[in-house]
Formats: C-alpha cells, sequence, structure tokens
C-alpha cells in the first residue's frame, strides 16, 4: 500500500471515529444505565384483594382459598362474568402479564375464560382460550360494543389435552404490539398498536374459571419513544414551525444526516437543495394581538412568551401560526412548553394538529383535528372529525391523570402517525392510542376553553 495513502486513510477512519464519539457518546452512555438499572419486581396481582372489584350479587366471582373464582351462572344461559383490579404501568413501559388459570366444566361449544385488559376510556381488549374448540382468540371492543380488530378477530390453536386443564397464559407488549403466549410457546402477536391497559381482570363465559397464579411486571421502557418523544430526530424530516417568541426569531430546517457533517472534514459543506422552503418569520406567523370580552391573546417579545386568555366558562379560542405543510401523511408532532396562571376547574388548554380545509371548503367541511387537553388533574385525547350526519363531531380517545403537572411549567407534546397517536409530558409517556382517524395535518396550534390563561414559552410543529 502507498504510505502517503494509508496514512491519509488513518487520518479519514480516526477523524469519523471522534465524530462518532461525539455524535453518539450521550446515547450510549445513557444506554448503559438503562441496561444496568434494576428491573422493577413482579407484582402479584391476586396479593391485595382489596383492590379487586368483585361482583357483589350471589353466585359472583369471589376467593376460594388462594385463587379468584369466576363462578358459572346458575341459570345457564350465554352469560359471562368478570372480576376487575386496577394495574399502574410506568411510563412508556414495556410489560409482562403471566396467569394460570383453568376452566371447570366448561360444558358449551362456546365457553371461553382469559385474561381481560381494559384502557381509562373502557374500551378493552380480551385474549380468551375456548376449551371445547382447542383455540385461542383475541377480540376487542370500541364503547360498549365489539369492534372487529382490522380484518376480524385473531385465532391461534391451543395445546391438546384436556378441556379443563391448567394453562399459563402470557401477554406481553412487544414494540407497541401485544405477543401472547400459551404454556411458554408463542402464538401469536395482535394487529393493535399501544393498546395500554389500566385494569386487568379475568373474564369467563359459559363456564367457571380458576386462577391460581397471576404476576405482572415492566419490562423496561420501549425502544422506539426516542423519536416519538423527540430526542432524536429522523435525517431529512422537515421542522415546519418554531418559536421561541424573541424578535427576529425563524426557523423552518431539515434535520441533517450524520454524514452531512462529516462533508467539512473533505473541504466541502453539502449544498442547500434548490428546492428547500424560505425560513417563516415567526413574529408575522401568528395572529396580530388581541383582547375583546371573550379572550385575549398576546405574542409578548419582552416575557419571550405567548400568552393565550379565554374569559367565560363558555368561551373557546385556538390559534395557529403560518407553517410550512408537512409531506402527504408524514408522522408530525407539535410541541409546546405551558404554563398556566389561571386554570378554573372546568376550564382547560393544550397543542392541537388539524387537517385544515381549503378556505372555499371551510363552510361544508370544518376542519378536523387532534386535541390534547390539561385540565387540573387530568389529560385528555380528543378528536374532532366529519361525518355525513355529524359534521365537526368530538370524540374522548383517552383520559388519564397528570399527576399535577397544571401548577407548574411543563412541556406537552402530542404525535400523530396514520391511526395512532401517542401524548408526552416533559418527555413521559401519557398516552398511546391506535384508534385515531388517519388525517393529513397541515396545521398546529393552541387551544383554550373556559376560564383559563395559558402561556406558551416554546412551541414547534414538526415531521418526525
Amino acid at each position: 500500500m502507498n504510505t502517503t495513502n494509508h496514512t491519509a486513510h488513518c487520518r479519514i477512519t480516526a477523524t469519523l471515529r471522534r465524530l462518532a464519539q461525539r455524535v453518539f457518546g450521550a446515547c450510549l452512555l445513557s444506554a448503559s444505565a438503562v441496561a444496568v438499572a434494576a428491573a422493577p419486581q413482579p407484582i402479584n396481582l391476586l396479593e391485595d384483594r382489596a383492590a379487586w372489584t368483585l361482583a357483589p350479587q350471589p353466585g359472583g366471582p369471589r376467593w376460594d382459598g388462594n385463587t379468584l373464582l369466576v363462578p358459572a351462572l346458575a341459570d345457564g344461559n350465554a352469560q359471562l362474568q368478570q372480576a376487575l383490579r386496577p394495574i399502574t404501568l410506568g411510563p412508556a413501559a414495556s410489560w409482562r402479564a403471566q396467569m394460570r388459570l383453568a376452566a371447570v366444566q366448561p360444558n358449551t361449544a362456546d365457553a371461553a375464560l382469559g385474561m381481560v385488559l381494559v384502557a381509562p376510556t373502557g374500551n378493552f381488549l380480551a385474549v380468551m382460550m375456548r376449551p371445547q374448540e382447542r383455540d385461542l382468540i383475541v377480540i376487542r371492543s370500541n364503547g360498549k360494543a365489539w369492534r372487529q380488530p382490522l380484518t376480524g378477530f385473531v385465532a391461534a390453536p391451543m395445546p391438546a389435552g384436556p378441556a379443563t386443564a391448567a394453562h399459563l397464559l402470557e401477554v406481553q407488549s412487544q414494540g407497541g404490539r401485544l405477543r401472547i403466549s400459551i404454556d411458554g410457546t408463542a402464538v401469536l402477536t395482535t394487529p393493535f398498536r399501544d393498546f395500554r391497559p389500566s385494569q386487568m381482570g379475568l373474564r369467563a363465559s359459559n363456564t367457571q374459571a380458576v386462577v391460581d397464579q397471576w404476576v405482572l411486571q415492566d419490562t423496561g421502557q420501549d425502544p422506539r419513544l426516542a423519536r416519538l418523544a423527540g430526542v432524536l430526530q429522523a435525517p431529512g424530516t422537515q421542522v415546519c414551525f418554531e418559536d421561541k417568541f424573541e424578535d427576529g426569531n425563524t426557523a423552518a430546517r431539515a434535520a441533517k444526516s450524520i454524514l452531512s457533517g462529516v462533508g467539512s472534514f473533505f473541504g466541502a459543506e453539502p449544498e442547500t437543495p434548490k428546492s428547500a422552503k424560505p425560513p417563516i418569520d415567526s413574529r408575522t406567523a401568528w395572529s396580530a394581538n388581541w383582547s375583546d370580552a371573550e379572550s385575549a391573546f398576546t405574542r409578548d417579545t419582552a416575557r419571550k412568551r405567548l400568552v393565550l386568555q379565554t374569559k367565560g366558562q363558555d368561551d373557546i379560542r385556538q390559534v395557529s401560526p403560518n407553517s410550512h405543510d408537512p409531506i402527504y401523511f408524514a408522522g408530525v408532532a407539535v410541541q409546546a412548553t405551558l404554563s398556566f396562571p389561571l386554570l378554573s376547574p372546568d376550564a382547560n388548554g393544550g397543542v392541537l394538529l388539524q387537517q385544515a380545509f381549503p378556505a372555499e371548503a371551510s363552510g361544508q367541511k370544518p376542519d378536523e383535528m387532534l386535541f390534547a387537553q390539561i385540565t387540573p388533574s387530568d389529560l385528555l385525547l380528543y378528536e374532532r372529525t366529519n361525518t355525513a350526519a355529524k359534521p365537526a363531531q368530538w370524540q374522548l380517545i383517552t383520559r388519564v391523570p397528570h399527576g399535577g403537572v397544571a401548577q407548574r411549567p411543563f412541556t406537552l407534546r402530542l404525535v400523530h402517525q396514520a391511526e395512532n397517536a401517542w401524548v408526552f409530558i416533559d418527555g413521559q409517556l401519557m398516552i398511546a392510542a391506535d384508534n385515531v382517524k388517519q388525517l393529513r395535518i397541515n396545521n398546529a396550534g393552541l387551544r383554550t376553553e373556559g376560564v383559563v390563561t395559558m402561556e406558551v414559552s416554546h412551541f414547534l410543529f414538526t415531521e418526525i
């Protein structure tokens, strides 16, 4: 090998190694810290009997020694019973639930028993064994009605054996989906994404079910969440708008690939594409300041914040800056650092992602949106969509307690991609929903309802 070329090659290799260390070093250290952290201890769900809600009627679910028993109803009709208890999962946690259960006298062909997972809205997912059919099914609800998951209910065969044999049933979250095993053998993975239960229980239909072992364990953080939470941004994704509420602040950029930083080592920076969009001046992107009997709006550069206020119990206001459109059906996020000097008990405020329709169509077709709102106690995710019968129909997707964040400054982030939505507070996943409408988001903004003053010190609308 030529000595000069060999020396140059070594220098370039060393330079790239140092660059990689600078870029990825913090991430590797963070990952190492997670790897050595002690895993949370498993929880025995049968141990705390006071946590369980058992039906009060005679013949309902009850404790039988060290087991939980859900008996069949005496009338012999197609009936189901269940026992539930609350569970607490860490933010962005992966988890595993394992139960040993058996059917007692599964005399009818449609007898079924298994694990039910209930979301905060009451929607539920049930993983049920059918002893006579010798299969395992997964079904989910939408409110009170059954909702067929994607192309119909999911089914898998059960191990051979008598109908009354005990089986070890396991449900494990895995990359946003649920992996289901029976007797240690994985049999299926659900197509549902990010179903996060707040209750777990035993469900039985047309049979008596008995459980003598039930363990729930937090197995660590979901690794997909770095991008969704905004910790990492994929190369080439566009920042549609950003405002830190300073005079002259502008933002419209794309996240650079690591290789774009390598160009300088070879004497040249990559050229900016000729099609790059011009930056948006954040000083003129928002509406002009206003104040009237119902609301007020100020972009305050002296205090480096935006203030949105509604003054009456029934008053509603929302504002959105001019921004670049994300690419067609891109995954998007809106993020804002918020504080609430005033938030009355029935009021709320938060961030929204919007599919805004052209002005000429607005009279016939209201804008559709996702709205992540903060109340004094809860975080709620709402969806507004249009149907032929009911335009601009609001629907609550889910709600969770936020732990008192409304009393201090915090960062609220709403992410939407395809039929999924995620909501983060200070980087911690609070809501994950797989049942939202697929929207072509082209706008983001802020909204307040009721007697509330909301201050914003940073606003970001970006592709993910």
